[in-house]
């Protein structure tokens, strides 16, 4: 599972062409199998289901239900860390739009530099801290219930991918 980064009962990706974050349920905590085991159920869950989502964005046969990515527009250069203006290849005339399928508390927020934020992801929760989630006995599918957007990009914003424990400390 080397294509998906742990953080505790979260985990998260991030590709060229993609990137998500998975919210772990901290309740499982105590669903250990071991008390020497440092994952729960629900870390793995988490850290599966993004190692998944990553391998299906590296592959250049995306599963049905995901369309391609547009290609990029032929100046488009993926930031490097020599880059002093990583995003400066990026045009606001390439109509670029991130494409996002939401479930649960994660939240996607998108600032723009002069007017703060434009864009926050709505929560889809049955009450506070009871998300509607993916999980073992849950009959929720990414396919049926996933909220989708289509998000205008420009130069110059930033896009931060968020488990609830951002968003349950900080408000917009």
């Amino acid at each position: 599972l080397d294509l998906a980064v742990q953080v505790g009962e979260d985990a998260y990706f991030i590709r060229e062409n993609a990137m998500g974050v998975a919210d772990g349920v901290g309740g499982w905590a105590r669903s250990r199998k071991h008390s020497s085991d440092p994952y729960t159920p629900s870390a793995r869950i988490s850290r599966g289901l993004m190692h998944f989502c990553s391998s299906a964005f590296s592959s250049s046969s995306y599963p049905q239900y995901l369309s391609p990515p547009p290609p990029h527009p032929p100046d488009f250069a993926l930031p490097t860390a020599e880059s002093a203006d990583p995003e400066s290849t990026i045009s606001e005339e390439d109509g670029l739009r991130v494409q996002v399928a939401h479930l649960g508390d994660c939240a996607l927020y998108q600032f723009r530099p002069g007017v703060g934020l434009v864009f926050r992801s709505e929560e889809m929760v049955h009450s506070f801290n009871h998300p509607v989630q993916l999980g073992p006995h849950s009959k929720t599918t990414p396919l049926n219930d996933a909220r989708p957007y289509s998000i205008p990009v420009r130069r110059h914003d930033v896009l931060v991918l968020a488990s609830d424990g951002v968003s349950d400390n900080l408000w917009d």
